[in-house]
Formats: C-alpha cells, sequence, structure tokens
C-alpha cells in the first residue's frame, strides 16, 4: 500500500481540503475518490497502449526479416537491419540482438532471450519457437515467417 501512495500525485491533494474550505464536503469527497482512482486507471491505459506499440514493431520486424531473407541476406543481418529501425523492439530484443552481432545464431539468442526473460512477450517466444523448428528441420526461413507474421 505504501508503494502505491508513493506513485500517486500528492500535488492534486491540495484540492480537498480547498474544496472543505468552500463548505462542499461531497465535492471534497469526490475530488478525493478521482484523485485515488484516476492515475492507476491512466497508467494501466499507457502501459495498454505501449504494448500494442510494441507488438505491432515486433511484428514489422517478423515481416521485414522474412522479406530479406527471402531476397538473399543472411539471417542474422536481416534480423539487425529490421530492428535497427524500430526503438521499441530494438528494446526487447537488445538481449538478442548483441547475442547475433557478436556472431551467435539467431535461432539460438532468441530462445535464450525469451527462456531468461519473465517479461518476455509471446510474440518474441513465438519467433524463437519459429526459428528453432526451421533450424532443426532445415527447411527455409521466409515462408516460415511469413506465416508468423500473417497469424500474428
Amino acid at each position: 500500500m505504501t508503494a502505491r501512495l508513493a506513485r500517486l500525485p500528492w500535488e492534486g491533494l491540495a484540492l480537498v481540503p480547498l474544496a472543505f474550505a468552500l463548505g462542499s464536503p461531497l465535492l471534497a469527497l469526490a475530488g478525493l475518490v478521482i484523485w485515488f482512482l484516476v492515475p492507476p486507471a491512466v497508467r494501466r491505459h499507457r502501459q495498454r497502449t505501449e504494448q500494442a506499440a510494441l507488438e505491432a514493431d515486433l511484428v514489422a520486424v517478423i515481416d521485414e526479416l522474412s522479406q530479406h531473407v527471402r531476397s538473399g541476406s543472411t539471417v542474422g543481418a536481416s534480423f539487425l537491419s529490421a530492428v535497427a529501425r524500430r526503438p521499441r523492439a530494438r528494446a526487447e530484443l537488445e538481449p538478442a540482438t548483441a547475442g547475433v552481432a557478436a556472431g551467435r545464431r539467431l535461432s539460438v539468442a532468441l530462445d535464450e532471450l525469451s527462456q531468461a526473460e519473465a517479461r518476455c512477450s509471446e510474440t518474441v517466444r513465438l519467433l524463437a519457437a519459429s526459428l528453432a523448428i526451421v533450424s532443426k528441420s532445415g527447411g527455409p526461413v521466409a515462408p516460415a515467417l511469413e506465416r508468423l507474421a500473417d497469424t500474428l
């Protein structure tokens, strides 16, 4: 409870005594309820919006990755190129990006990321699983990525 109180905008609480001074306890009570409930609702909305934008960026990365691979680029170079243009995806995929830049296989780097990060998105887990299956089976990468992007 104290952590929640620490996040509240205390400057807005100054309006409650002002409402009492003006002789309106009902207005003060309404102000107190709004002061306590609105910031968490705004935070939840902001988090949902950020998550939706991140998922859209990740789908765009998968789509661009499939296009680059289909045109003949390597999977690792295509991944680094696609992630570099999207800051949200770059932040989410930073450990995998560093691993690929250091010479590791993309499927291994994404698999380690999805297992190590508890907050890793479902899209990253699906991408890791798709690349792992394709690399083990020896199948074509681009069609698998295209199907994944269409599914998401």
